[in-house]
């Protein structure tokens, strides 16, 4: 760990470190366990989820619903062009 960062949780926007954010975690004390999952909405859903059985799920529901609602957008694309988003469309979508 090199740095905290202050009101940068992306659950509680209290302090984190420069670690739990490069591995896509809120904070310690949102959530103290590691959840490991290799498909980025997978990593969303699952930290979403342990946040939820503790009762500390606050501002992660948002990156969560986000997250859903660009895969959605993604499936419908895919079955319309038989292609999946580039990264500047997903880009896109979110604004």
């Amino acid at each position: 760990m090199k740095a905290i960062y202050r009101g940068m949780c992306p659950n509680c926007e209290d302090r984190i470190s420069d670690l739990r954010l490069y591995k896509k975690h809120p904070c310690e004390v949102c959530l103290d366990e590691e959840i490991k999952a290799e498909v980025y909405f997978d990593l969303i859903k699952g930290i979403r989820d342990a946040l939820k059985l503790r009762g500390t799920l606050k501002h992660w529901e948002e990156l969560y619903s986000l997250e859903k609602k660009l895969n959605e957008a993604e499936e419908l694309f895919k079955k319309a062009t038989g292609f999946t988003f580039w990264s500047a469309q997903k880009t896109w979508v979110k604004r």
